[in-house]
């Protein structure tokens, strides 16, 4: 039986805490359109998830920065109190298309100075140096980071997930995101492994995922590893081996 590990520190988000009790759940838009959009918020936020996401990648609109904010702005009311991650996933970590690194900040930057969403999902790696100074200035614009790293390739190595957390942790984001393909189970033990260290090493909540359905029971036994954020779906899946909600919530409730 795996043993559980305890989070330091959590981060008050609206109504929740996050690192605090059991791990909790979010869930993604992922509309093309407006129509689309709203329709699945209404869907999502009937089932009350902890938190949800927008994956804006795969908004059409995404690049019209007015219509990015119509979309949060129908999001938000949708939402009724619900927190709002603002993610652009990029093309080379997963998402649905390509972004030069300028307009990928700048759109991030924009969300944030908007106030629309409460965390700003934040690739570092795409930001390059400048990712400590992205991150100081979301801050100033009164939201939290989730720093993030994807590879739906491979599994790093223990180190080199330590390593990449470790990275996060310095340009001072708020929550820590690592989500790795497994190859065989081993992989999966790998990332849990990276985590159960990472969260003796700081006061920040982890968000660790092995995706595909070999990395399934990252999801259902995220609270064993310390991984105090977990993504569900309702309807569409927005990554490879997600659960469905009702599953998902009832396995993290025992």
């Amino acid at each position: 039986m795996m043993k559980e590990v305890t989070l330091m520190a959590s981060i008050a988000i609206k109504n929740i805490k996050i690192g605090e009790g059991i791990p909790k759940i979010c869930v993604s838009i992922t509309g093309a359109n407006l129509a689309e959009i709203i329709s699945q918020a209404e869907r999502i936020v009937a089932k009350g998830p902890d938190l949800v996401e927008w994956r804006a990648d795969f908004f059409k609109g995404v690049m019209n920065f007015e219509e990015v904010e119509e979309a949060l702005c129908k999001i938000a009311r949708q939402l009724n109190g619900i927190p709002l991650i603002f993610t652009f996933r990029t093309k080379a970590e997963g998402g649905e298309r390509e972004i030069d690194i300028v307009r990928y900040i700048d759109l991030n930057m924009q969300v944030s100075s908007s106030g629309l969403a409460d965390l700003i999902d934040l690739e570092v790696f795409t930001c390059g140096d400048s990712a400590s100074e992205v991150i100081e200035q979301i801050h100033y614009s009164g939201r939290k980071v989730i720093a993030s790293y994807h590879d739906f390739e491979q599994t790093p190595s223990q180190e080199e997930i330590i390593a990449i957390m470790q990275r996060m942790a310095k340009a001072n984001a708020d929550i820590l995101k690592v989500a790795v393909m497994p190859r065989v189970k081993a992989d999966v033990e790998i990332l849990i492994d990276a985590t159960r260290d990472m969260a003796e090493q700081t006061d920040k909540p982890l968000l660790a995922l092995s995706m595909g359905e070999l990395g399934r029971r990252t999801r259902l036994e995220a609270e064993s590893f310390g991984s105090a954020i977990t993504f569900a779906s309702i309807g569409r899946a927005s990554a490879p081996g997600q659960v469905e909600f009702a599953k998902l919530k009832k396995a993290l409730q025992k």
